[in-house]
């Protein structure tokens, strides 16, 4: 996976319908552990709470859940949402405190769908895109070009080590690091050749940010 859209800063909402007090929570999650913790923690936060709705995806694993409630009307919705948002690598709960007044199945879609869209639009949500770190060793007078070679692709210098030769350290999206080492091989000749160090995932600089 190369880019995707997550939560970068968790979300809360609350709503009440008919005397029922739906909080919806939209948190990033790294695994399907730390989906389950959340959820229990929401468990214990609230006590009172009826229901526990909640949806989650992470690695490919989907899980939701209607918590007692009548199929389809709280899991499934609040899914929709980390659907429609296009999100991964997220989860969702929607606690319900009952207030004495039945919803029937469309109020409680509604409710638990809403929510979930809340405590999303609440979070701070970006695109994350996969990066590429290497190091080249280098002569003194090759730095300035190699410099401009590198900024001009794309390219970020993250370290530079002035001894007895120039080392020099360059991240850069995954989509355009092969095209900026062929530069560096090209403007040099052959004679370096930058070394992959290690591929992480950072904020996608286009994305706008709360």
């Amino acid at each position: 996976m190369k880019r995707f859209r997550t939560i970068r800063k968790a979300g809360h909402a609350e709503m009440t319908e008919k005397k029922s007090v739906f909080i919806g929570d939209a948190a990033h999650i790294e695994n399907e552990e730390e989906a389950k913790a959340f959820i229990e923690e929401k468990r214990r936060t609230y006590r009172d709470a009826r229901h526990v709705v909640f949806a989650y995806e992470t690695g490919g694993v989907i899980r939701f859940s209607d918590d007692g409630e009548p199929q389809g009307t709280g899991g499934a919705p609040v899914l929709d949402v980390i659907k429609k948002n296009g999100l991964t690598d997220v989860v969702i709960t929607v606690v319900r405190i009952f207030g004495g007044i039945l919803l029937g199945a469309g109020g409680l879609t509604r409710a638990y769908s809403g929510s979930a869209a809340d405590a999303v639009a609440d979070a701070e949500c970006a695109f994350f895109e996969e990066y590429a770190e290497y190091e080249v060793d280098i002569e003194y007078n090759e730095y300035q070009k190699l410099l401009y070679e590198i900024t001009s692709c794309g390219g970020q210098i993250t370290t530079y080590d002035f001894s007895q030769r120039v080392k020099l350290g360059f991240s850069s999206p995954l989509r355009i690091s092969e095209r900026i080492c062929s530069r560096v091989i090209s403007v040099t000749n052959g004679k370096r050749t930058p070394k992959l160090r290690r591929m992480y995932f950072d904020v996608e600089k286009s994305e706008n940010q709360k």
